[in-house]
């Protein structure tokens, strides 16, 4: 073909290789990082919710208690 340069497109196969294994450690640390900060969420909920009830608890037994001792129930 005169006057007309053809486009020769080069492609790489190491370069699909290569993204596959960006893509692959990416998505691993993500899921890894997204694991610990579930992990950490649900473990503050857990704790926080555990205190909860140990103060609901002692709240309650110190009132049956106190109330008990001056003959109100």
């Amino acid at each position: 073909m005169e006057g007309k340069e053809e486009k020769k497109i080069f492609t790489n196969q190491n370069f699909y290789i290569d993204y596959y294994i960006i893509y692959i450690n990416i998505q691993k640390n993500f899921y890894k990082f997204h694991f610990i900060i579930i992990k950490k969420v649900f473990m503050t909920v857990a704790i926080d919710y555990l205190l909860l009830i140990g103060f609901c608890f002692a709240l309650s037994s110190g009132l049956f208690l106190g109330l008990k001792s001056i003959k109100l129930i």
